[in-house]
């Protein structure tokens, strides 16, 4: 049996009580319902006594258990929820009991909508992060229904907005196929629904906008008789059979019917429960709805795919047709849901459509056509960025619990053109105060105008229209090297890949010889994810455990690591790419690393490297991707040829009359990337996709940066840096495990006592970055609980003298392009051949 409840207690503790009465309702449920409802049902019927000791306005002796009852009641739910004559009536009477110790504010509805989303996670987190299931704030849900509201008022002429009771016939004079003319014309949808946050929102400005009419008509206040008497002959009209929802988990859905009961209640309707109420169990995604609405609401699921009906999926084509992308992430939850709010608005003449999304939609490369879908479907927008991006920007608070960026937006069919936003950063609360002001939040909106070809949406400080013009003429990286490829994904880094090349051989040994289970033992393996040890042991038994195969790679700028270099997808590697790794293996070579899309305080994402590289050695926040492109390629009888295009080099020969070999057009590249003008003047276009890199107008800058750029790569590789005495000299004793990482006046610590470290390192050399990475940091934070053998602080001094002679190698860019006519007059400007 569950211990009693302490008042004392915390919410992380509250919900483990919870969690507790679920799992003792088990195995009583298994013997009344079936199998697979169980874990449902128990969780419904712990939310509904705990929703209704939420909302008890008593805190004595069985007042959750009458509350419960009173509710259930009126929500219609005595044939999901029978808390009165069932089979388990004591046993929730002493839940009931239990529950009623609990101190909570009366009243209180925040703990009865915040609660599901920590109760999910207690009892099953791969469920929770499955479904995606994030509480959404209160701030958030008001901002959105007002912001909706405010559409169909100002948009689409209802005075009365979500209110309203025309019919279609009276709001635009005809009604879409397979809807009377005579139905009402503002019909809501959550497709989403959760524990009923946005249901009851719109209730609440239903309630608001309608009270307030009939005061002005009356000269009475919200309680007079008659106000009372018209709400109550308008809930069963206008407001029950116009708004709808979905949710396809059953305590949630209990939760919200519950909370619409107490809202209609406090309001001055007292539902019979005979009411036919739209708050259903379904997923919204299964199927296309046969219903159609004009307003759509809600917080979709931030969750992988958690389904993949057909109809949507071939829905969701649209948005990539013409692309020619061959990554995206369209198969998440939440871009389902959008398109399906889309689909919803096409159905119909007239829509608005309200939701909190993934920041992705406005600026993902990949999103480009969902963005321009988008613009045709719906001709006025609004947005607000929330920014949040934590993995991106470590001072930028999300106002959900996840790392991935969020942002509102407001769509509208049927009104007028137009698009307009506005950019929220900072912490939490401030995000959360400013959207709970409307006033305040319209007084920030600006216009833009998102062209082609990314259909920006994001509000960020634009380039200046010059600036892009020459930017926009110069050569993307693609188009100077034919042959590129996104890093290494192991899918399994602990197993795949490691510190030095001996722990990678064995570890590839004991998988070619051991059986399923004692690898899974020997390995601390759990179960498959998207790594499978079936076929990892497979492909290793196939190819042999190959000592030769062991091979270093740039895992994270200046460290590199080691794996084993298997050929197939799905196999020991989950994505080796193998097709243009290769290239890196054959004999000595040179490859280039950038990130197309740049996440991140500054634009430092661009590298050398004689070894493959892993997906991340640049850091990608939530949607970068770094590349690498190999200086020559490999075919089938072993002959090398440059990667350099063809057209580039014949681009360079015209403009400066010579003729430069692949390395030193590799060097010339890199030098260009290197100039802090060149990131900081066209910082924005950067992120956005591939970098574009000028030609030099004069043969001596040409000549001049190849040089420069050729220090850089000797520099980045360790070719060329040597340890310097005074800088980064290893001070206290050498014994230990890294602790803890700092750095204070040119001392870099590895001990929380700071005593054992590095002396000497600049400021600038400990915050210089690389690839999105600071690396003097970066790389002692990768080895935390791992000793320093000699040779790794031999390593790490070399590093900190590469990035010093690099911060002068970049001021000698600087002079040498500004000696020619500086940014971009030293440059040919026009388009790429």
């Amino acid at each position: 049996m569950p211990r009693r409840a302490r008042a004392s207690e915390g919410a992380g503790a509250l919900v483990q009580l919870l969690a507790a009465e679920v799992r003792a309702l088990r195995p009583l449920l298994g013997r009344q319902v079936e199998p697979g409802d169980v874990e449902g049902r128990a969780q419904a019927l712990v939310a509904a006594l705990f929703v209704a000791r939420g909302l008890s306005e008593r805190s004595c002796e069985g007042a959750t258990l009458a509350t419960a009852r009173s509710l259930v009641r009126a929500a219609g739910l005595r044939r999901q929820i029978d808390v009165e004559d069932g089979p388990l009536a004591d046993t929730l009477a002493g839940l009931a009991g239990r529950l009623d110790a609990l101190e909570l504010p009366a009243g209180g509805e925040e703990p009865a909508e915040a609660f599901f989303e920590p109760l999910l996670a207690a009892l099953d987190p791969d469920e929770r992060r499955r479904r995606g299931v994030f509480y959404t704030p209160r701030a958030v849900v008001t901002a959105i229904v007002a912001g909706v509201d405010d559409m169909l008022r100002a948009q689409l002429g209802l005075a009365d907005g979500m209110a309203a009771t025309e019919t279609w016939a009276e709001a635009v004079g005809c009604a879409p196929a397979g809807v009377a003319a005579s139905e009402p014309f503002v019909a809501i949808l959550d497709f989403a629904c959760g524990t009923g946050a946005f249901v009851l929102a719109c209730v609440r400005v239903i309630e608001r906008t309608m009270k307030d009419r009939w005061c002005r008509e009356l000269g009475a206040s919200w309680d007079a008789p008659e106000v009372l008497r018209r709400w109550q002959a308008y809930v069963p009209a206008h407001v029950l059979p116009r708004l709808h929802a979905y949710e396809p988990m059953l305590a949630p859905l209990v939760v919200a019917r519950l909370r619409l009961a107490d809202a209609l209640i406090r309001s001055g309707y007292a539902p019979t429960g005979e009411e036919q109420i739209g708050l259903v169990q379904r997923d919204a995604l299964a199927e296309a709805p046969g219903r159609r609405f004009t307003v759509v609401v809600g917080n979709p699921p931030y969750a992988s795919s958690s389904s993949a009906p057909a109809w949507l999926v071939a829905e969701l084509q649209r948005w990539r047709s013409g692309l020619g992308e061959t990554k995206s992430d369209l198969l998440r939850d939440e871009w389902k849901f959008l398109r399906l709010a889309e689909w919803l608005a096409e159905q119909v003449p007239c829509a608005v459509v309200g939701l909190v999304i993934n920041r992705d939609l406005l600026v993902g490369i990949a999103k480009r056509g969902l963005r321009a879908s988008l613009q045709a479907t719906f001709p006025w927008r609004t947005i607000v960025d929330l920014h949040g991006d934590v993995r991106g920007d470590v001072v930028d608070e999300n106002v959900f619990a996840i790392t991935q960026g969020v942002a509102i937006a407001w769509l509208c069919r049927g009104g007028g053109v137009g698009h307009s936003g506005c950019s929220l950063r900072g912490s939490r609360a401030d995000k959360l105060a400013l959207l709970a002001e409307p006033s305040r939040l319209t007084a920030r909106l600006r216009p833009q105008a998102p062209a082609e070809p990314y259909y920006r949406w994001d509000m960020s400080e634009e380039t200046c229209e010059a600036t892009a013009a020459e930017y926009a003429g110069w050569w993307p990286l693609p188009r100077i090297f034919a042959v590129h490829s996104s890093g290494i994904q192991s899918k399994n880094d602990p197993v795949c890949v490691g510190f030095t090349a001996a722990e990678v051989r064995a570890r590839v040994e004991l998988l070619a010889r051991a059986s399923e289970a004692e690898a899974r033992e020997a390995l601390a393996l759990g179960e498959d994810g998207a790594w499978s040890l079936a076929a990892a042991q497979a492909e290793l038994r196939a190819l042999g455990p190959a000592p030769e195969r062991v091979r270093r790679i740039l895992y994270r700028p200046f460290d590199w690591r080691w794996t084993y270099m298997s050929e197939r997808s799905g196999g020991f590697l989950g994505r080796p790419r193998a097709a243009v790794m290769r290239h890196m293996l054959a004999g000595s070579n040179l490859g280039l690393i950038y990130n197309r899309q740049i996440v991140g305080r500054s634009v430092s994402h661009f590298g050398v490297t004689r070894d493959p590289i892993c997906h991340g050695t640049f850091y990608l926040g939530n949607r970068g991707q770094d590349f690498l492109a190999p200086l020559y390629v490999v075919d089938a009888t072993g002959a090398r040829a440059a990667n350099v295009r063809p057209e580039f080099a014949a681009a360079v020969r015209a403009a400066t009359e010579l003729e430069l070999e692949p390395e030193a057009l590799l060097h010339y590249v890199y030098a260009v990337v290197h100039s802090s003008t060149y990131r900081a003047r066209y910082d924005a276009p950067i992120r956005v996709d591939f970098a574009r890199v000028p030609i030099a107008a004069s043969p001596a800058l040409l000549r001049g940066l190849a040089a420069l750029g050729a220090e850089l790569v000797s520099l980045h590789l360790l070719e060329a840096a040597r340890r310097i005495p005074g800088l980064a000299e290893w001070t206290g004793a050498i014994e230990g495990p890294i602790e803890a990482v700092s750095w204070s006046e040119g001392h870099v610590w590895i001990d929380r006592r700071r005593s054992r470290g590095f002396a000497g390192v600049p400021a600038a050399v400990w915050g210089f970055e690389v690839g999105g990475y600071a690396p003097c940091e970066k790389w002692l934070k990768a080895r935390r609980g791992r000793a320093l053998a000699a040779e790794d602080v031999a390593h790490y001094r070399t590093v900190v003298a590469a990035l010093q002679a690099t911060i002068a190698v970049m001021e000698r860019v600087e002079s040498l392009i500004a000696g020619h006519g500086g940014w971009p007059g030293a440059f040919v400007t026009g388009r790429p051949a």
